[in-house]
């Protein structure tokens, strides 16, 4: 990867000066080397001497916005109409809580993370976290593009709920079945889903009101609950389009065990996960439109008999980058296609 081809990598959506995006370059391709956050381990991949002191100085004394990445990964999204996903990923190393919430749209399968807070605390996220999330979204697409907004239970509440409607950006959020159903013969929502079998799923074709908003209902009756989707569009398609959430747990797969063992990193200051975070979506963006290259250009995925890839696009694309690292090959023709995958040229 030559000097050009580095400073082409953000071009003017990040707004680093030069020796910034350098070690972004850098520090980025290393990770994936190492398919891992450690800095010890990345360190080794860059391969220069200094390299750890050099990851410490940036993670120490660096602090770009909050939502840095977010006009990069947008410029290089499809022009299309996103699916929003906001939910929460935590975990304890040692004493200390490491609790992020995180808003992405749906591409290829996966959430892409748009942008992020570390909360300070344990436990669920406030409506002014989520709202703050999502108004920074909005300050760089307009609402128009956004096609639907997707969350689990957390993400509920008459103040939230209202706050979406507001906006006219159609919802799509599970809702908890003891929910009261306030203009209705029966008192919770489950009733309206209880003569359902096993497994069965069905939607309701009138309108219900839940927490002060007014929804169509979508349900599907599990072993020892109801999976009740609260929907402003298409009630027939509720359960397919909440299914797209999948697609959050698949990112935070990706940025753990399956990817980047994020888990494992000793870094708990709030200000460099947040950074840490960013070139890592940046290296999970990357391996997911490598295998996509992958897939139209070279050999296609099969699909098994459970109806799943063989391997998932973003596994495919990041064994290949991490071919083309391992071989030195970065400055080779056929890494081209790769480079350009990042860098939009």
């Amino acid at each position: 990867m030559n000097h050009k081809e580095r400073y082409k990598l953000a071009q003017a959506h990040l707004n680093w000066d030069a020796r910034r995006l350098d070690f972004l370059v850098s520090f980025t391709v290393a990770m994936i080397a190492a398919r891992s956050v450690n800095w010890k381990e990345i360190a080794l991949h860059m391969g220069q001497q200094g390299s750890y002191r050099r990851i410490q100085r940036f993670f120490q004394h660096f602090r770009p916005n909050k939502f840095a990445y977010l006009g990069f990964i947008i410029a290089m999204l499809p022009n299309e109409k996103l699916s929003l996903v906001m939910d929460r990923t935590n975990w304890k190393f040692g004493s200390v809580h490491i609790n992020i919430l995180l808003l992405g749209c749906v591409h290829q399968g996966m959430v892409i993370p748009l942008c992020w807070t570390v909360l300070n605390k344990a436990g669920n996220s406030s409506m002014v976290e989520g709202i703050r999330l999502l108004n920074a979204l909005l300050r760089v697409i307009p609402k128009a593009r956004i096609a639907v907004f997707i969350a689990d239970r957390e993400f509920i509440g008459a103040d939230w709920l209202g706050y979406l409607r507001k906006q006219r950006i159609k919802r799509c959020i599970r809702i908890r079945q003891n929910s009261l159903l306030e203009n209705s013969k029966v008192t919770w929502v489950y009733e309206k889903f209880d003569p359902l079998a096993l497994g069965q799923s069905c939607f309701l074709k009138r309108r219900y009101k839940v927490m002060g908003e007014s929804f169509y209902l979508a349900g599907v009756k599990l072993k020892s609950d109801f999976l009740i989707i609260a929907c402003d569009d298409t009630p027939s398609k509720g359960l397919k389009v909440y299914g797209l959430r999948w697609g959050i747990e698949t990112l935070f797969g990706n940025t753990k065990s399956r990817g980047f063992d994020f888990e494992t990193t000793h870094v708990t200051q709030p200000e460099k996960l947040s950074l840490l975070l960013g070139v890592m979506s940046l290296a999970i963006f990357w391996a997911l439109q490598a295998g996509i290259y992958l897939e139209q250009h070279d050999k296609a995925l099969k699909l098994k008999k459970h109806g799943r890839l063989e391997l998932s696009r973003f596994r495919y694309g990041l064994d290949k980058l991490r071919r083309l690292i391992f071989h030195h090959a970065l400055n080779s023709p056929q890494a081209l296609p790769f480079i350009r995958l990042l860098t939009c040229t």
